[in-house]
């Protein structure tokens, strides 16, 4: 058969556009945003600090290999500062994290801590925990605020943030 080519750049540019064929989604998010006077100030996105502190958690859970929850969460306070620590653990318990540590420690382990993991710690899931970080200390920022935290951003997106940012001045 052919072999398997990876392209240099991208050939298509997927946009979203305005509809109204659906409750959500990015045409009624386009809709919402369209409908606002000053949107470069009034639109806003997930603060960049919950994606590292996501990443923070599934760093830790791709190379834990205790059994227990208490040595889950001393891994939490050691890669993250007590107030970060300290809400991170405020989620993830309200997600009940700790009802799969009791579910995990009785599987026969025949698959892997991450495997059982990511199957528990779904999208779903996923979103919600980044819902209830936004909720209770990473409010949610304008475009602006968003550039203040560039370094937390790729080249790429920083470059068309900063690009919307002066077409605006």
């Amino acid at each position: 058969g052919d072999a398997i080519r990876v392209l240099g750049e991208p050939v298509l540019f997927v946009q979203g556009r305005p509809s109204q064929r659906v409750p959500f989604g990015t045409g009624p998010a386009l809709n919402d945003i369209s409908d606002l006077e000053a949107p470069i100030t009034q639109y806003h996105y997930y603060a960049p600090q919950i994606f590292s502190r996501l990443k923070g958690l599934l760093d830790i859970v791709c190379d834990f290999e205790e059994e227990n929850y208490s040595a889950f969460i001393s891994q939490l306070k050691r890669k993250f500062d007590p107030p970060i620590s300290s809400s991170m653990i405020s989620v993830l318990e309200a997600l009940g994290v700790e009802g799969f540590f009791v579910h995990w420690s009785k599987q026969n382990h025949q698959q892997q801590f991450w495997d059982l993991f990511c199957i528990w710690f779904d999208a779903f899931r996923t979103l919600k925990f980044v819902h209830m970080m936004r909720d209770l200390d990473c409010p949610s920022i304008n475009i602006e605020r968003l550039w203040d935290h560039s370094d937390l951003l790729s080249p790429e997106l920083g470059a068309r943030i900063e690009a919307l940012i002066r077409q605006q001045s």
